[in-house]
């Protein structure tokens, strides 16, 4: 490290942020940049104005706002490549901008906080600096986005990175083994379990059940299935409603969902509630969240319910996977709405199942997914690179 006025001067890392809502990922690296502050002096790129900006103002994290592009598209195009190098020169102009202010802050390393952006990499070699750079997502699979100038194209700037920061397991499987991505590697989950953790396990209340799914509202969350579930349940006869908490990311697929309800009766069983900031108050009045993504990178609000001993059922696959222990951390489930329905009748019509797999969940994430490991990895991802040099 550089001495400065006789003390430790801190590494300053420049991170990019790849949007401006206060979605998963800014998330995690809002939650990271407050962990590690005593330790990492942070300057954050954002591409645009939003809740993210106004977190880190309210914060007093440094930042910027440079328009940049993203480097994926989703839906049909008949130009990306054509439009993809349109947005790369963008990018490389902007990146140009952003190595005077590397230089002028005397920042150290640069960081990239998702996988749909290039600038990070782009930047880091115009700069002639080390590159951290964090994949929260699959990209193809979870979203069916693209890269503008294909997987070759990303592949060529992914090698350049000097440690490329999976969420999960299965995102390293995916992107990095199958994509034949050789970079070196770690495994870093979210940390979010903190001092406002639930301190002792949920027990089943005497009401109506409420069940929630959180998350913005398109396909790949897969709202429809909980929906679904839901109708089940009731024609059963069970008394329960269905919390949809989440920015319409998908006005079309919204749409369906909204079509279905009216179909099928369900108006005052299902509550849409939009963007909630503390989505702990959406966990707190839950008996059961749902995550219902058949590929999630790694399940935030999953650990987020774990943690104030609200039981999860999720889908089997991916990152969800890795999270829970079926039967005894959560509930998985393989099939469609049948299968779904099961699970969250099981862990409703059993009030000694409901409060083991709570208190279970609180132990497992407690020792797994704590704020002070997640920001103490990366530290010392930061210095393993920068002792490279």
């Amino acid at each position: 490290m550089n001495k400065a006025y006789g003390k430790i001067k801190k590494p300053k890392i420049l991170s990019f942020s790849h949007y401006g809502q206060l979605y998963g990922a800014n998330r995690s690296l809002l939650t990271l940049i407050l962990a590690s502050r005593d330790r990492l002096d942070w300057l954050v790129i954002c591409r645009q104005e939003g809740q993210f900006t106004e977190e880190l103002k309210a914060n007093a994290v440094a930042y910027r706002v440079i328009p940049f592009k993203t480097d994926v598209y989703n839906g049909p195009s008949n130009t990306p490549k054509l439009r993809g190098i349109v947005k790369l020169l963008t990018n490389v102009r902007a990146a140009t901008h952003i190595v005077s202010l590397i230089n002028s802050e005397q920042v150290d390393i640069i960081h990239s906080n998702s996988s749909v952006i290039l600038i990070g990499a782009i930047t880091a070699q115009l700069a002639a600096k080390k590159h951290l750079w964090h994949f929260r997502e699959f990209v193809y699979e979870d979203y069916n986005s693209k890269y503008n100038l294909g997987k070759s194209f990303f592949r060529y700037w992914a090698r350049k990175a000097d440690t490329i920061i999976c969420i999960s397991q299965s995102i390293r499987e995916v992107r990095l083994v199958q994509g034949k991505v050789d970079t070196r590697s770690v495994i870093i989950y979210n940390g979010l379990v903190g001092s406002d953790m639930a301190q002792t396990p949920r027990s089943l209340a005497n009401r109506t059940s409420v069940i929630s799914i959180i998350g913005v509202i398109n396909r790949a969350k897969n709202q429809l299935v909980a929906i679904k579930a839901l109708r089940q349940l009731l024609r059963s006869g069970k008394r329960l409603t269905l919390h949809i908490a989440g920015d319409i990311n998908d006005p079309e697929y919204y749409g369906e969902l909204k079509t279905y309800i009216q179909q099928e009766n369900l108006s005052e069983y299902v509550r849409f509630l939009g963007f909630v900031k503390d989505i702990k108050t959406v966990i707190a009045e839950s008996d059961v969240t749902l995550m219902c993504s058949r590929m999630e990178a790694f399940g935030r609000v999953t650990v987020e319910s774990m943690m104030y001993g609200v039981p999860v059922v999720a889908f089997a696959s991916a990152g969800s996977s890795e999270i829970i222990e079926n039967g005894k951390t959560g509930l998985l489930y393989t099939g469609e709405e049948d299968d779904l329905a099961e699970k969250i009748d099981k862990i409703l019509s059993d009030p000694v199942l409901y409060k083991v797999i709570s208190e279970n969940a609180l132990n497992h994430v407690a020792k797994n997914f704590t704020v002070s490991s997640y920001a103490d990895n990366f530290v010392n991802e930061v210095n393993l690179a920068l002792k490279s040099n």
